[in-house]
C-alpha cells in the first residue's frame, strides 16, 4: 500500500522556499517550519543580505522587467525571479569628480556631479571611468 510523501522543510530567518507545482510556483519566506504537500516540490535559498551603498539587479522571467533593488535589504526573491546581477558597490564620487551613465535601451545619457553614490538602473553602464 503507497502513501502519500510530505516533505518538510525548517527555515531560518535567511530562507526561503521556492515551491513548485504542477501549475507554477510560489515561494515562503521564513522562519518557521513549512509542510509540502504531494505533488509538490519545495527547494530551500538562501536570501542574500545587501550592506548600505550595494545593490544587485533582478529579472522576472515571466516578463523579462528588470529592477535593482537598493542596500540595506534582504533580498527576497519573488517564485519566477533571478538575480541577473549580483551584490555590487554603488559608484562614490568625490566633490569634483563626475560620472556618464549610458542607457543600453534608450541611449540615454544621465550626469552624476558632486559628492554622491550612484545607483546605476538595470540597464546603465558607464560611458567613462569616474573623472575629476
Amino acid at each position: 500500500m503507497g502513501g502519500a510523501c510530505f516533505s518538510i522543510h525548517a527555515l531560518g530567518p535567511k530562507d526561503q522556499l521556492l515551491v513548485t507545482s504542477l501549475v507554477g510556483k510560489t515561494t515562503i519566506d521564513g522562519p518557521g517550519i513549512k509542510i509540502i504537500p504531494p505533488l509538490k516540490v519545495g527547494k530551500k535559498r538562501q536570501v542574500d543580505i545587501l550592506e548600505p551603498g550595494e545593490y544587485c539587479v533582478a529579472k522576472t522571467t515571466t516578463t523579462g522587467e528588470l529592477r535593482r533593488i537598493d542596500g540595506p535589504k534582504q533580498v527576497r526573491l519573488g517564485p519566477y525571479d533571478i538575480i541577473l546581477k549580483p551584490k555590487t558597490k554603488a559608484i562614490t564620487l568625490e566633490a569634483n569628480e563626475y560620472i556618464r551613465l549610458v542607457d543600453d535601451v534608450t541611449g540615454k545619457i544621465r550626469l552624476e556631479t558632486g559628492e554622491a553614490i550612484v545607483y546605476p538602473e538595470p540597464t546603465e553602464k558607464c560611458a567613462i571611468p569616474i573623472e575629476n
